[in-house]
């Protein structure tokens, strides 16, 4: 079984958050990793599965993303226990959500993975159910004809309702968001994304983290009281969220974090 370099990454950890009540954002910028070999360190870990996943891909950009961010999610694992992040077991329901069953001390580990061209976000909790999302914001994308494609009838009038110039932004707001509830709630895209809804504020900073609220349209049957979510940009190229199964009046911890290559020093939370 091979084994991860521990001065491989830096993990910016402050342990006082590890708490039922908290979650931990990860996040990692694949071009802090140049030069250092991680894509190869990360296939070492890789199980069978997860190796014939990342096999499938064409494009070797496209595998090493998959074997950079999927062995981080093992390191990351490990930063809560004691097993060797190789050593990790997981089992997918129905429609492929991960979840682990060795060690089995760790079964109630909480934890989704997403990864684009560039990055990685990982969202980790002791016992809640958590969805996350990462998008490279400047890639093309036709966003109205998606947004009409996909969004519900609330969110593309607010979203053609916008300047130009905040569309594409919203956009991005919206899906990332979409992305981490059907994540969260373990079923993918067999959710139909256009049976919930999101609201946002009235006003509020693009550039720093929002809080919305969510509805939904029957037949899709949840309690928007018994989520909580949050968004933020990442530099000037990724839009981020995640979703997590925690009501409304509960207080929640969402703390961000970077990984980075080097040696494990002070901790330090993502600005």
């Amino acid at each position: 079984m091979p084994t991860f370099p521990k001065t491989f990454i830096r993990a910016d950890k402050n342990k006082e958050t590890e708490m039922p009540e908290a979650v931990d954002l990860w996040f990692a910028s694949f071009a802090d990793f140049d030069g250092c070999d991680a894509a190869k360190t990360g296939a070492d870990l890789l199980d069978d599965e997860e190796r014939r996943r990342r096999d499938r891909f064409l494009f070797t950009r496209d595998r090493d993303s998959f074997a950079l961010s999927h062995g981080l999610l093992r390191l990351v694992l490990s930063s809560y226990s004691k097993t060797n992040p190789a050593a990790w077991t997981y089992a997918w329901n129905d429609w492929g959500k991960p979840r682990i069953v060795e060690p089995a001390a760790e079964a109630s580990l909480r934890f989704n993975l997403s990864h684009t061209r560039g990055g990685a976000l990982i969202g980790v909790s002791r016992s809640l159910e958590v969805g996350v999302d990462i998008e490279a914001t400047q890639r093309e994308t036709s966003c109205l004809d998606l947004a009409d494609r996909y969004f519900s009838p609330s969110e593309v009038a607010a979203l053609r309702q916008l300047p130009d110039s905040r569309q594409r932004e919203r956009f991005f707001e919206l899906w990332t968001l979409k992305e981490s509830y059907i994540k969260a709630r373990g079923m993918g895209l067999a959710i139909p994304l256009d049976q919930f809804s999101f609201a946002f504020p009235k006003e509020y900073d693009p550039a720093g983290e929002v809080v919305p609220a969510i509805s939904f349209t029957p037949p899709l049957d949840d309690q928007p009281e018994e989520w909580q979510f949050v968004g933020r940009p990442v530099g000037a190229t990724f839009r981020t969220a995640a979703a997590v199964r925690c009501r409304r009046d509960q207080q929640l911890r969402m703390i961000w974090r970077r990984l980075r290559p080097g040696p494990v020093s002070e901790a330090e939370l993502l600005a």
